[in-house]
């Protein structure tokens, strides 16, 4: 027991001085301008957000499905209606929407032989996130 203590008490001292005097007057003042800049890029972010929100208030009712959706929050689901429409008459069914959207895979077959089967290069908000 009393080396199991005192291999604990060695680790703690090497992690106190390890950790003692690592970051210099340069290194403080270059992680303040970087947390400056997040904070700033942070608030331009919620801005643009809150635009988009306000902007997309005639498609609350479409925004609010999308939003059902597991994984599209409110911003991703208007990124969606703004790159493919409101008016979903224009495709005969969900699928080949998806195929429009790019996010359908193919079913390319030749011969018995499976040819790629990767989706199509799509609208940036549907695959990207």
């Amino acid at each position: 027991m009393d080396s199991f203590i005192q291999n604990q008490l060695a680790f703690i001292q090497k992690a106190r001085k390890s950790l003692t005097n690592c970051l210099t007057t340069n290194h403080c003042f270059l992680i303040k301008e970087l947390m400056d800049q997040h904070d700033h890029l942070t608030s331009k972010i919620q801005k643009v957000e809150a635009e988009l929100i306000e902007k997309a208030q005639p498609y609350a009712h479409l925004v609010a499905k999308l939003d059902e959706i597991p994984g599209i929050d409110q911003i991703l689901a208007i990124g969606i209606l703004a790159e493919s429409t409101d008016d979903m008459s224009k495709f005969a069914d969900e699928r080949k929407y998806a195929a429009w959207a790019g996010v359908a895979s193919g079913n390319n077959e030749s011969a018995g032989k499976k040819k790629d089967q990767n989706a199509a290069k799509g609208i940036l908000t549907s695959k990207g996130f």
